[in-house]
């Protein structure tokens, strides 16, 4: 979500910032979200001071600066449920039954880290 528009920039306008700098998405910009953390990686080609100013008001924004406009929840509810769909697994279960198996009374146990179908779909604009 925090790729789809920020205070200071809009998608379009972020891609093209970064990618003006010698960022591209991917490979220099990329985020994950992991039981305890959600990271976000800017691999910056120089540290000249404008390389820096623009990083750090990216990464603030990210923050507290995400738009999580209406139509780009939506966007991203069906990316994620996809992902759940792809990542539903013999691997992916099995992990899930260990986990319920050494931690039986803890919360990741029950809040997988994407959530699930029924989670995902009860998400509106205020649950942010």
């Amino acid at each position: 979500m925090q790729f789809n528009g920020l205070k200071h920039f809009s998608a379009n306008d972020l891609v093209e910032t970064v990618q003006r700098f010698g960022i591209e998405f991917g490979s220099h910009a990329s985020a994950r979200t992991d039981y305890d953390n959600t990271l976000y990686m800017l691999d910056l080609p120089n540290t000249k001071p404008e390389t820096q100013n623009v990083t750090f008001t990216i990464l603030r924004d990210f923050c507290d600066g995400a738009l999580l406009l209406p139509e780009e929840i939506e966007k991203e509810r069906g990316i994620v449920l996809s992902e759940l769909n792809t990542r539903d697994s013999i691997n992916s279960r099995i992990q899930q039954k260990k986990l319920k198996a050494l931690l039986p009374d803890h919360r990741l146990t029950k809040r997988p880290i994407l959530g699930n179908q029924e989670s995902l779909n009860a998400l509106s604009r205020p649950d942010f």
